[in-house]
C-alpha cells in the first residue's frame, strides 16, 4: 500500500476509534469531549504511532487503541493549553473555554485524560509497560507546560533552557508515539529506544518549525489564534535568539505598544536582519536529518516513518 493510501487507511481507523471513545456520561462532559475530538486535527501523534508499529513489522491494528490514547492526552493538553493562553480558535473552531466557559473547559481536558487512561485498559501486549511509559509523558508534558508559564515571567531564557522545555512539552509526546509503537511490534530495547530517539528529533523540528510559522503564516493557514504568544510574552526559538543576539532591539519591538499583528510584521524585519529565521530554518532542518539519521539505523519493513518526514518538513499548518 502507499504512504497516502496508508495515511488516508489509519486515519480513518482513528477517526472510527474517536467517535465511540465518550457516548454515555454527564451531557456537559460528553458533549464538549466529542466537540474536541471531531475538529479535524492532523492526527500526527497517532498515524505516528500506528507507522511505527507497522515499519517495524508489527500488526498496526494492536497499536491502535495505543494511538487513540495518545490523541486523547494530545488533545487533553490542547485544552488546558487554550485556557492558559487565552487562545479562541483552534483548529479553525472555537476553543471549549471560548465557547462554553472555563469550569467546562477544565472538565472537558479533566475528561480527555481519564479517557486516555481508561483506553489503555484494553491494551493486550506489555500493558504494564506502555502504562509506565505513558505516566512518565503525562508528567513530563505537564512539567514542561509549567515551564513554559515561567518563561513568561522571565527576561531571558537561554536556547539551552528552551530546548529542554520543548523536549518535555512537545518532544516526548512525539517520542512517546514511536517507542509505544515499537513495543507494540516486539521490538528489542535497543530498537526501542532508537524509535524514542527518532521521536524526540522529530518532536524538536516540530515546535520549532511552529514558532516558527506562526510569525510567518496567517491564522486561516494554521487554524488557531497565533497573537497570544507576543501578547504572553512566549519564549519561542527565534524569541530566544533574538535575546541572544540583540536583546535592546527585540524589546524595543515587544515593548513598543504597537497592535500585536504590526510588532510580528516588525519582528519579521528584525529576524531577517539578524539571521535569525535562516538559522531557525537550519535547525529545523537538522532536527529533521537527525530523525533520518537514526531512521537509516533502524531495519525497517517499508520507507512510511521517512515519508512522514517529508510531509512534516512540507506542512503549512
Amino acid at each position: 500500500m502507499s504512504f497516502n493510501k496508508t495515511i488516508k487507511y489509519y486515519r480513518d481507523i482513528i477517526e472510527s476509534e474517536l467517535k465511540k471513545v465518550y457516548l454515555n456520561g454527564p451531557d456537559n462532559m460528553v458533549q464538549t469531549a466529542n466537540f474536541v475530538m471531531s475538529a479535524k486535527g492532523k492526527r500526527i501523534r497517532p498515524l505516528l504511532t500506528m507507522l511505527s508499529c507497522n515499519s517495524l513489522g508489527g500488526d498496526f491494528n494492536k497499536s491502535a487503541d495505543i494511538a487513540v490514547a495518545i490523541e486523547l492526552l494530545h488533545n487533553f493538553t490542547l485544552v488546558h493549553d487554550d485556557i492558559m493562553d487565552e487562545d479562541s480558535l483552534r483548529h479553525n473552531q472555537p476553543t471549549v473555554h471560548n465557547k462554553w466557559d472555563i469550569a467546562t473547559a477544565v472538565l472537558t481536558g479533566d475528561s480527555l485524560l481519564w479517557l486516555s487512561l481508561y483506553l489503555l485498559k484494553k491494551v493486550d501486549k506489555s500493558r504494564e509497560e506502555v502504562i509506565f511509559h505513558f505516566i512518565d509523558a503525562i508528567k513530563l508534558v505537564c512539567e514542561g507546560q509549567a515551564y513554559d508559564k515561567i518563561f513568561e515571567t522571565q527576561d531571558f531564557v537561554p536556547i539551552k533552557k528552551y530546548e529542554k522545555m520543548i523536549s518535555m512539552k512537545t518532544g516526548y509526546m512525539i517520542g512517546l508515539c514511536s517507542h509505544l509503537g515499537a513495543i507494540c511490534a516486539g521490538a528489542d530495547v535497543e530498537e526501542q529506544n532508537k524509535m524514542k530517539a527518532y521521536g524526540l528529533a522529530i518532536g524538536k523540528a516540530y515546535q520549532i518549525q511552529d514558532d516558527y510559522m506562526e510569525i510567518y503564516l496567517d491564522e486561516n493557514t494554521m487554524r488557531k489564534s497565533l497573537k497570544s504568544d507576543i501578547e504572553l510574552n512566549k519564549k519561542t526559538y527565534m524569541i530566544c535568539l533574538g535575546l541572544e543576539l540583540d536583546p535592546v532591539g527585540l524589546n524595543s519591538i515587544l515593548d513598543s505598544g504597537l497592535d500585536v499583528s504590526k510588532k510580528i510584521e516588525s519582528l519579521k524585519g528584525y529576524f531577517e536582519e539578524l539571521e535569525i529565521k535562516d538559522r531557525t530554518i537550519s535547525e529545523i532542518n537538522k532536527s529533521f536529518r537527525l530523525a533520518e539519521d537514526i531512521l537509516s539505523d533502524i531495519e525497517l519493513k517499508n520507507n512510511h516513518l521517512s515519508e512522514l518526514n517529508k510531509y512534516l518538513i512540507n506542512r503549512r499548518y
